[in-house]
Parts: C-alpha cells; structure tokens; sequence
C-alpha cells in the first residue's frame, strides 16, 4: 500500500513539471510573436512617417515674390526749387517815379489776362517835374511871342526869333513825354496774359523809382526746376537726359517726367553745387518755389530684376533662395544696377517669373523645409 501511495505521488509530481514546462513554452511562444508583431508594426509606422532627425527638422514660414526681366535705370538723386523760366516771365514797371496806391494780387496768385496787378499814382516829385515842364512851356510862348514883336520892330534878329523857336519846340517835347508816361494820373497795372504772379517787390504806400522793378508774372505752363548736383557727378550728367521729379512734401505723388534742358558749368559759391535746368513735360502738380526730388537717369537697361530684400550678402557675392517643391534652394548671384526696390542679378539656373523668398530668407540654408505664409 504504501508503495502504491508512492507511486502515485511520483507520478503526480512528474506531471505537474512536464505541464510547468509546456506552460514556459507557450509563455515563450506568445512573446515571441508579441515581439514579431511589435517589430512589424514598427516597420509599418517607419514607412509611414518621417525619421526622427526629418520630423526634428524646422519648417521655415516664408513669403515670396517673382523675378521679373524689364527695365531698370541708374539714377542720380538732386534736389532743388520750381522756378519760371527765365524767358517767359514778364516784368512790370513804370518810367517815373510813383507812389503804390493799392495792390491787387499777391505773390503766388493766379490771374486772368487784363486783371489789376497794382494802382499806383505820381510821387510828388514826378508831380514836380511836370510842373516845371509845364511852367518852362508857358515861358517859351510868351519869349517867342516877345521875340516875334521885336523882330516886327527891327529890335532883334532872325537869330533871336529861332532860339526863341527851339525853346518853344523842346518845352513842348518834354511836357509831351512827361504825359505820355502817365505822370499826372492815376495808373493801373494789368495782367497781359493769363499767369501766376511770381513775385512783387513793392507794398502798398511806397515810393517806387523811376523803371524799378515792381512785379513779375509767368505762365503756369512755362515752369523749370532747377537742380543741384555734386561736382564729382556732374560728368554723368547730360543734356537730354530723362528725369524723374516729385515735390519732396509728397513723397506718394506720380513722379513728373522731363528732360534737361540747360547744363551749367560752375558751381554755386552759396550751394557748392552745380545748377541743372530739367523742363518739364506738364507743370500739373508743380509749385513756384516748392522743393523738388529729382532723380537723374543716368543710365538704363533691360535685365532680371529681384526685390531687393531677396538677396543677401555673402563676401564678394550674394545669395538668394528658389523654392521647389517646399525645399528652398540657394543661388549665388552678383548685382547690377539697382534702385530703391528692385536689384539687377547676375546668375544661372533663373528665369523670369520665378519666386524667391524675401521674408524668412535670414532663416534658410540650402535644402531648408519651407512653408508658404498666407498672405495677410
């Protein structure tokens, strides 16, 4: 009995460890094919999804704007003033001396054809003269009428009569002019022709000399500016030569065409600049006396422009970023001319049309991860 009790416990103990060791296998079994199956997974989301370095990698927010081929112009910047021009501008005066009655019109203002400029009447000394005139005129008649009897009397001689003649004659003549001038009236000054009063040099009660200048009218249409340029500039500078002007109170204004008309020679000993003349094409929009910007096309030339905020300086070179299917891409250029927006480049592997990047382009390295901003 006891030997049977044995037996049976043996037997219950060797099947209790073969079923602890099926029980390890299939623990293995199951891990390995957890195993297999995470690995798998890995594989998948690994084809799916970007690296870990490709996903670390920043994606720079950038505008753009295209390249375009057209016409860019070197031009030299001068300032200066609108002025009339020197042969259209017509000068008022009198040929005695008067007292200004009454102005009319200011400096700067624009008048009709026959409109009252000034009234101005004879100064007391101008009054004078004619007097005199007058009086000499008197006493001539009266000696030539004495002359005549004595000569009637055998008391003077054909001489006497003669002298006595001219006097009359040059008494008369001068009492004439002294008229003519308008010396004894009143007088008005009128406009000749439709004009801007340019400048008056007298005010009301003063005593203006004979022939002094008393104003000045010109034509609207019939304006200059004149410029002034550096010395060591003025070799560039031409008559002919295109110029691009707006009035410097108003930079936002479309700029004025016209053309030099009149280079000078010397410089200014005030402004130690040299004087350019520009006329022109339509004096619309501009002032006497405003301050003008002009800027002087030097030279022009048609090429592939870029904005100028696309390029960035590099040395002896500049670079500036294509973009191509959401990777920049670095170019090295040289400039050209350039204006105040745009820049002439030099370079391979550009076309007109082209975007490159002006906003984030500090941020990009050949091959950067771009992404187009919207615009705002």
């Amino acid at each position: 009995m006891n030997c049977l009790h044995a037996s049976i416990a043996a037997s219950s103990t060797g099947c209790a460890s073969v079923i602890i060791k099926n029980h390890r296998l299939l623990c293995a079994l199951a891990l390995f094919l957890a195993g297999f199956l995470i690995a798998g997974c890995s594989e998948q989301r690994s084809a799916d999804q970007p690296s870990e370095t490709e996903a670390a990698q920043p994606v720079v927010m950038i505008r753009t704007a295209p390249l375009r081929h057209g016409r860019i112009d070197r031009t030299l910047k001068a300032y200066g003033l609108v002025i009339p021009a020197a042969d259209k501008v017509r000068t008022f005066s009198v040929p005695f001396e008067s007292v200004i009655e009454q102005e009319w019109v200011i400096a700067g203002e624009e008048v009709e054809a026959n409109a009252r400029l000034l009234t101005l009447k004879p100064s007391p000394a101008s009054l004078l003269q004619l007097e005199k005139a007058r009086i000499e005129l008197g006493a001539a008649r009266e000696q030539l009428a004495l002359v005549r009897e004595r000569v009637r009397l055998k008391l003077a001689t054909r001489q006497n009569l003669v002298a006595a003649d001219s006097r009359l004659d040059q008494a008369r003549k001068q009492v004439q002019s002294l008229t003519r001038r308008g010396i004894g009236k009143t007088h008005e000054i009128r406009a000749t022709a439709p004009g801007i009063v340019y400048r008056i040099d007298v005010r009301q009660g003063q005593i203006a000399a004979a022939g002094a200048l008393l104003l000045q009218t010109v034509d609207q249409n019939q304006l200059m500016v004149r410029l002034g340029v550096e010395p060591e500039e003025i070799d560039a500078v031409q008559e002919g030569q295109s110029v691009q002007m707006k009035p410097v109170h108003n930079p936002a204004a479309e700029p004025i065409e016209g053309r030099i008309r009149v280079l000078t020679h010397q410089v200014d000993p005030r402004t130690r600049l040299v004087a350019v003349l520009v006329k022109p094409h339509a004096a619309d929009g501009l002032l006497l006396n405003d301050y003008i910007e002009g800027r002087i096309v030097v030279q022009s030339k048609q090429a592939l422009l870029a904005p100028r905020a696309a390029l960035l300086p590099d040395g002896a070179v500049w670079r500036l970023f294509t973009v191509n299917h959401g990777r920049a891409i670095e170019h090295r250029v040289r400039k050209g001319l350039q204006t105040d927006t745009e820049v002439e480049i030099v370079g391979e592997g550009l076309q007109d049309g082209e975007p490159v990047v002006t906003v984030g382009n500090y941020e990009l390295e050949n091959d950067s991860a771009v992404r187009l901003e919207a615009a705002p």
